[in-house]
């Protein structure tokens, strides 16, 4: 539960934070996001994403995030819950990451 009152917010970013939570305490933070985000906010969201490439396998397992998943597992998830209105996957020279733009209905 996020200290701020309803729709207090036009813009939420996340960057690598839900690659450590459940799929079920991942809906808990959609749901505070819905509630803080004001009518046609947006929020980006940006998370660790699975590759086969060793460098980053080592990486994930040195960063014991127990849920980090595929770009379309991403996707998947964040579509039951909002809608994707742009998205991209991009490499930080030894991570792969999915980066979505999304808004509430």
């Amino acid at each position: 539960a996020l200290p701020f009152p309803d729709k207090s917010f036009d813009k939420i970013v996340i960057v690598g934070v839900l690659h450590h939570i459940s799929d079920e305490d991942t809906g808990k933070v959609f749901s505070e996001m819905r509630r803080v985000l004001r009518k046609g906010g947006e929020a980006l969201i940006m998370e660790d994403t699975t590759s086969t490439r060793m460098i980053t396998k080592l990486m994930h397992k040195a960063d014991q995030g127990a849920h980090i998943r595929s770009y379309d597992e991403w996707k998947q998830m964040f579509d039951k819950h909002m809608k994707t209105k742009k998205t991209w996957v991009f490499n930080n020279g030894v991570c792969f990451y999915s980066a979505f733009i999304t808004q509430f209905e």
